[in-house]
């Protein structure tokens, strides 16, 4: 007798698991039926606390699996068996017999170590790995692991109701390779139309809202529920693609209110066979696993009505930045997990390395080996040894995964690596952990997450928090860092150093308050909190690599050097790898280039996603300072094809949107508008706060007041402008000054704080001189631009991401001077000018605007004498 045939949606993902000629996509479908099977499983017969699924990892999807007794022997799944456990615990084996719990408990630390954390494994690992699994998933179906036998996958595509009351429900089969017409079958009130159940002996349980099915003549796709925040989030397995409840409304109307039911305290639940009671108690420790996704966050009030995502402050404070400064200030964040190796076991602490005071540290567990080993990653932490409080914490946070702390921590070290959507994931998860709980704990998270919405009451909540404890170093040291550019410098500043009033004896501490110095421009300070973090912890690579990134911005380009090419060696941040790569294309020296692509492949090799797509999103920004536009345009097209095939959508904003000035500037109006089309279509997929998502598209309806402006279409950015008026109170200050130089008011543009940038800087005399000569100020204009030119050089060695722009705006400005300076007479210095254009911009491409104008300029100016 045949098999019945597998669902649709795992027969999808076995296909193209069969039909994959690339190792890697060949494995991650194969695994993806196996995921897949798991959600369908719970969806027809779910837990009665779904509490944990509201923004659920593979561990929650495993642990709601309903239970199959029974022994498994097929050699399939034991083969299967001892894969997963090879990889996932390191451990050897060969059992005889498995049983499902056991082989799918053991699936999430796989995930983790294969899939989760960024990691890449060779094709023969790869191609080995998805013929175990692809051989196993039938007969684990087969077995009964998922679907009761004799149990069908059906669509409800209508129900008609007769003049007698008689319901007839249109059953669509959902098996095999595409689904099939059944005809019409009797239906009660509770099945309804467009709805998924599993059908068994006559009874219909609802899989919906877990998951949906669309159906159509080109193409048929299955959704899972991926997640709920201020929305439902669906993974198509098939596609990789995940879909927003908005883009869902059409079909399903109701599908956010369905959802919040079920996950988000609601106080009705949908009807159907498949629903129960949701009670809500605290898990047990140890009862989860670590996760994937980005976990909901709640807000602070004690009777949770709305979800909202919240976003520390260090996360965005400029978007679409990629700083290369640590402290997570300024960053762009990604995927867990570092770039290398961890730091050698054998660099000893310094003597001077303090404990923790154990009044200090949260009681997480009663488990004594827990509980130590969670004051050994804060400890590594403190003395700013990054990799190994990580290493501590994911240890922790899996064994006491509903305990705050844990997810804290490993959010502040996420962010300290850059890799933003690991610590806005481990952030949401704390929030998660203390909704409906009470105490310091969660008074002090509350007070956190408030801050996204209102920073102004969740400091005045902190002032309160202080008072009842007063001691708290870690909670001090926790809002200095939370709350980084929230009010003025020495207010950010007040905050460091009322932990450190606390407890001075760690180097962390100092670390922080360097980089916050050092975003600041305040250069001295930032050296001297390096230096002090040195003094306590010398053979920490993470503060010799503080030093260096200080020191780069300092201009002190030797010291730095030696400084990154010591924390490399130790195995320090990846931030300083890619920094040190950088500086090699500021010196115009043959041999640094020659260094720079020995560097480039090392980091293009690294393992970790995020740290890749970091480097290959920051390496054309130093191309575009140099003019060197195509060989721009190329990598970047690279990197967001890389983005798009490892699922990082959201690259697009740091990839794209930066690059877009230069080219507004440089007159590739074409160029600009494709990427302003890229970034149009990427705010659903994203996934960002809606508070994030305004400033984002502030910033690009900006862009496209200064475009239209370029063009010439005053009316087109004062349109622009008055949205962002709109949208944000006192709209883009940029672009204010801008439509005001475009209708040729008299304008006085102050300059940019140096702390932020040569980019802003230069832009803001660029457009003061503009100013002028668009007013007939010719004078005036020639002066604002003789300025530009004799700081070119502040321009043309710093290797920070808001420096690395100010080259467009000098050679635009060398040649307006020269041109300026023509229309006087003064050909000798416009023949000057003109030659330190050719300096700064040696190797800029021919065809740019700039330079064309540049040549035409040269062709009207005598032949020097």
């Amino acid at each position: 007798m045949a098999a019945p045939p597998l669902p649709l949606p795992i027969a999808a993902l076995v296909r193209r698991a069969r039909n994959a000629t690339d190792p890697t996509r060949k494995h991650l479908a194969s695994y993806y039926a196996w995921e897949a099977s798991i959600r369908l499983t719970v969806a027809a017969e779910p837990p009665a606390d779904v509490s944990t699924l509201g923004m659920p990892s593979t561990g929650h999807w495993v642990k709601a699996m309903p239970a199959r007794p029974g022994s498994l022997t097929d050699p399939a799944l034991l083969a299967l068996h001892a894969l997963l456990a090879e990889v996932g615990t390191d451990s050897r084996q060969a059992p005889k017999s498995t049983n499902a719990q056991k082989l799918l408990a053991l699936l999430p630390a796989y995930r983790n170590k294969v899939i989760g954390h960024g990691s890449t494994r060779n094709d023969a690992f790869n191609q080995e790995a998805a013929r175990v699994f692809l051989e196993a998933i039938e007969p684990a179906w087969r077995a009964g692991m998922f679907f009761p036998p004799d149990a069908m996958l059906v669509f409800v595509e209508k129900v008609e109701i007769g003049a007698d009351g008689d319901r007839k429900a249109q059953i669509v089969r959902l098996e095999g390779l595409a689904s099939e017409r059944e005809g019409a079958a009797q239906a009660g009130e509770d099945i309804l139309p467009g709805r998924v159940y599993l059908r068994k002996d006559g009874h219909f349980a609802s899989l919906h809202p877990w998951v949906l099915f669309e159906g159509g003549e080109e193409r048929e796709r299955a959704l899972f529920f991926n997640g709920y925040r201020n929305a439902a989030e669906y993974l198509d397995y098939a596609s990789g693609d995940v879909v927003k409840s908005k883009a869902l409304a059409a079909a399903f109307s109701s599908l956010d209110a369905d959802v919040a039911a079920l996950v988000a305290g609601g106080d009705k639940r949908p009807s159907g066979p498949g629903s129960r009671k949701t009670a809500a108690p605290r898990p047990p420790e140890g009862a989860g696993e670590a996760e994937e996704k980005v976990a909901a966050a709640v807000s602070q009030e004690k009777t949770v009505a709305q979800q909202k995502t919240s976003r520390p402050g260090w996360l965005f404070p400029v978007i679409g930045a990629v700083s290369l400064s640590l402290g997570g200030v300024g960053v762009w964040l990604g995927t867990k997990g570092s770039s290398g190796p961890k730091p050698s076991a054998d660099v000893a602490p310094s003597a001077s390395a303090a404990p923790v005071e154990d009044e200090d540290i949260p009681t997480i567990s009663q488990d004594p080996a827990v509980q130590a080993e969670f004051r050994r990653g804060i400890e590594s932490l403190l003395k700013a040894d990054v990799y190994g409080a990580e290493t501590a914490l994911l240890s922790v946070r899996d064994k006491a995964p509903r305990d705050p702390w844990p997810h804290v921590w490993l959010g502040m070290t996420a962010a300290l690596q850059g890799h933003y959507e690991d610590s806005t994931r481990e952030f949401d998860e704390a929030v998660t952990a203390v909704r409906g709980t009470t105490g310091r704990d969660a008074e002090l998270v509350a007070i956190l997450e408030m801050s996204d919405e209102d920073a102004a009451k969740g400091l005045a909540a902190w002032e309160t928090f202080k008072a009842k404890h007063p001691k708290f170093f870690l909670a001090h040291l926790l809002v200095a860092y939370y709350f980084t550019y929230r009010g003025t410098v020495p207010e950010c500043i007040a905050r460091f150093e009322a932990a450190r009033a606390i407890d001075g004896r760690h180097a962390l501490t100092h670390v922080l308050e360097s980089t916050f110095y050092m975003d600041s421009g305040k250069f001295p300070e930032a050296l001297s909190e390096a230096e002090k973090a040195l003094a306590l912890q010398g053979a920490s690579p993470w503060i010799i690599a503080q030093r260096g990134m200080v020191r780069m911005r300092m201009g002190d380009t030797a010291a730095a050097r030696a400084d990154l090419e010591q924390a490399i060696a130790r195995r320090g941040p990846f931030s300083a790898h890619v920094t040190y790569a950088l500086s090699l294309l500021t010196t115009g020296k043959p041999e640094d280039e020659a260094l720079f692509a020995r560097e480039r492949q090392t980091l293009l090799d690294t393992k970790n996603v995020e740290d890749r797509l970091a480097f290959m999103c920051t390496h054309p920004l130093v191309l575009l300072r140099e003019g060197r536009a195509r060989e721009a345009d190329a990598l970047l097209e690279e990197a967001v094809a890389f983005a798009v095939e490892k699922g990082k959508q959201g690259t697009l904003l740091r990839c794209v949107l930066l690059p877009s000035y230069a080219d507004v500037v440089l007159g590739r109006f074409d160029q600009a508008e494709a990427k302003f089309a890229k970034l149009s279509r990427i705010w659903e997929g994203f996934g960002l706060a809606k508070t994030d998502e305004e400033r984002a598209k502030i910033m690009l309806k900006g862009l496209k007041g200064m475009l239209a402006l370029e063009k010439g279409d005053t009316a087109r950015a004062e349109t622009e402008l008055a949205e962002l008026k709109r949208l944000a109170s006192g709209g883009n200050e940029e672009l204010g000054y801008a439509v005001a130089v475009a209708r040729k008011e008299d304008v006085v543009i102050p300059d940019a704080p140096e702390a932020r940038g040569n980019f802003p800087r230069f832009r803001r005399m660029h457009l003061q001189a503009r100013a002028f000569e668009l007013r007939g100020k010719l004078a005036e204009a020639e002066q604002a631009y003789e300025k530009i030119l004799g700081e070119r050089e502040k321009c043309a060695k710093h290797v920070f991401d808001m420096h690395l722009l100010c080259g467009p705006y000098v050679a635009d400005g060398l040649v307006r001077l020269a041109a300026l300076q023509q229309k006087r007479g003064a050909n000798a210095e416009a023949v000057a000018t003109l030659d330190a254009l050719a300096a700064f911009w040696p190797r800029a491409d021919a065809d740019l605007p700039p330079v064309k104008r540049a040549a035409e300029a040269r062709k009207k100016l005598p032949p020097a004498k």
